[in-house]
């Protein structure tokens, strides 16, 4: 059954407020097919997310080029300002809060950057003064940002934590594990923890360990924390017993997603869609279903889900739907790509969430004279026990692509 998320958004009830979210690895910008960023850009107003989780952004200049295709006055966006391949990003319709200290996750540095984005533009025009706008020595894998929700009432503001994720493409997991040569688990695991430091076992470390990031768990009660991207790793939670036949015979607790979710974060897609047989969700790969060209594109790629959105879970803030998206146009797989209408190899992911609020009108305590002071509204987060997670389970009937036509 096919859902229209933004039914589903407009049957959000009383006090509750939806949350649209997309994770979108865009193929070295769009590079890989013709006019790839104006079709980024359709995309994204076609879903019409409240955030987007952007991977594999090729320049400093490339957010700002697809913020001018959607529309300026609607759109914000921050990524490292000093890095020489930014690759993530945050985009929003929302409101970034000024003076934040911005959560940069990065592979090398070789000289001391601040987190703080208005010192980081600082050095960045100190650069360009100097003919050189950008540190190549910064390879960046994730950044996060704290997000005002705009709402139509101004004294109601929500707040979102928002990861961008990014992790390491090499060694990927399933090859080896495809491999029949490879009988350990160990071998499998020296690719996701390798000793160079930088394997996606580490970035997730790096990730949990961050000052930052630890701040958003800690307020994760009242501020929605959410993080998003391609991991390039499957999901410990589809590679089990069931669906070992086409996973090379193996069952493996990637660690990636499991560190993640060991540390609290639920998975959006399968918090909704438990059974991975009856649900696959493959988001690896839109076009590349054979590996090529050396091979005349005979070698099967395995095919995985290896894209998420991640969620802090609390009784005010669950997924009411989550899907893969490639638009509507039939695909034609690689090396037949470059007239795609859908700019990308990763499928992108989407998940609609709800907050819980509820506005209570009630009087401050009296003065020294006995006199009761001005009422004021008080705004805070309350479970409606009418629609708890469970019940909006049930609103979900499939993770079917949507008509965001």
């Amino acid at each position: 059954m096919t859902r229209n998320i933004q039914e589903d958004a407009n049957n959000v009830r009383g006090s509750e407020r939806p949350l649209r979210v997309m994770t979108f690895n865009l193929w070295v910008s769009g590079a890989n097919v013709k006019d790839g960023l104006g079709k980024i850009a359709r995309h994204i107003n076609k879903v019409n997310p409240d955030i987007v989780a952007l991977q594999e952004v090729r320049t400093l200049e490339t957010a700002e080029k697809l913020i001018e295709l959607l529309e300026p006055s609607k759109w914000q966006y921050r990524q490292h300002p000093l890095a020489l391949y930014p690759d993530t990003a945050i985009l929003t319709k929302h409101q970034f809060i000024d003076d934040q200290q911005y959560l940069h996750l990065q592979f090398a540095v070789k000289q001391n950057i601040s987190s703080d984005y208005s010192l980081l533009k600082q050095q960045n025009e100190d650069e360009e003064s100097k003919n050189s706008s950008t540190n190549p020595s910064i390879t960046t894998y994730g950044m996060g940002a704290s997000i005002w929700l705009k709402e139509d009432d101004p004294e109601k503001k929500h707040l979102i934590n928002f990861v961008s994720l990014h992790l390491d493409w090499r060694a990927y997991g399933p090859y080896a594990a495809n491999n029949k040569k490879v009988n350990e688990t160990t071998q499998i695991m020296a690719g996701e923890r390798n000793k160079q430091g930088y394997g996606r076992a580490q970035n997730i470390e790096q990730l949990l360990g961050n000052e930052i990031f630890k701040r958003y768990m800690k307020n994760s009660e009242t501020q929605p924390l959410i993080v998003a991207g391609d991991f390039n790793s499957p999901s410990h939670l589809d590679w089990v017993e069931e669906t070992k036949d086409i996973h090379g015979g193996w069952v493996f607790e990637w660690p990636a997603t499991k560190l993640i979710m060991d540390a609290g974060l639920n998975d959006s897609f399968r918090a909704l869609y438990p059974d991975p047989i009856k649900e696959p969700g493959i988001t690896w790969s839109t076009v590349q279903k054979t590996s090529g060209p050396d091979w005349d594109w005979t070698i099967p790629e395995p095919q995985d889900r290896i894209d998420f959105i991640f969620y802090k879970p609390n009784e005010h803030f669950w997924p009411t739907n989550s899907q893969i998206y490639s638009g509507k146009e039939v695909l034609k797989p690689m090396p037949g790509h470059y007239n795609n209408d859908w700019p990308s190899d990763h499928f992108a992911v989407i998940s609609e969430f709800v907050i819980n609020f509820k506005v209570e009108k009630k009087k401050d305590k009296t003065n020294e004279e006995g006199e009761e002071m001005e009422e004021k509204t008080n705004y805070y987060y309350e479970k409606n026990n009418e629609n708890n997670s469970d019940s909006a389970l049930t609103l979900i009937n499939s993770p079917e692509m949507t008509n965001f036509s």
